[in-house]
């Protein structure tokens, strides 16, 4: 047998070029479609943090007998939570609204990580909650991973 034994183990260079290559086409096609999954899923967890807070809201009207919110007035959702208001209050009270350590429910803003920010303005991941001039909840604007990119409007008539 005088085959060279260098031959019978092992691979060639071209073939772990292939190989090196093939893995590579397959990574390309496969990442960029991962980040599109998360970037649906930090979207529908802004939307259930609008949804959570419109539920809130509607639960303090049910409760109080009275709307939470001002006449004709934009807030961000971090200014419905953190404001130290009525509706504050209300959630740091209901015990089904109480968060883990005993404190009333944490919205984190999924594109910052960090709570919503007190601010009505539009903001990445920013929620918005506007009220008409019955202090009803009108409009609910939820925004993505930009101050122009709008994710979902809701026109909310209860």
């Amino acid at each position: 047998m005088g085959k060279n034994k260098s031959k019978l183990f092992g691979f060639t260079l071209i073939e772990m070029l292939i190989v090196v290559g093939v893995i590579s086409l397959l990574l390309a096609i496969i990442i960029p479609r991962f980040s599109k999954i998360r970037l649906q899923a930090k979207y529908q967890s802004n939307i259930a943090n609008a949804q959570k807070m419109i539920d809130i809201i509607e639960t303090y009207k049910t409760v109080q007998g009275s709307s939470a919110l001002a006449a004709s007035t934009t807030y961000g959702l971090g200014q419905l939570v953190n404001s130290g208001d009525p509706l504050t209050n209300f959630i740091a009270s209901d015990s089904s609204l109480v968060g883990p350590g005993g404190s009333g429910v944490t919205f984190r803003n999924p594109f910052t990580g960090a709570t919503y920010a007190d601010s009505n303005s539009a903001a990445a991941g920013q929620v918005l909650f506007v009220s008409d001039a019955n202090k009803e909840l009108d409009k609910v604007t939820i925004y993505g991973e930009t101050s122009s990119t709008v994710v979902k409007e809701i026109d909310y008539t209860p």
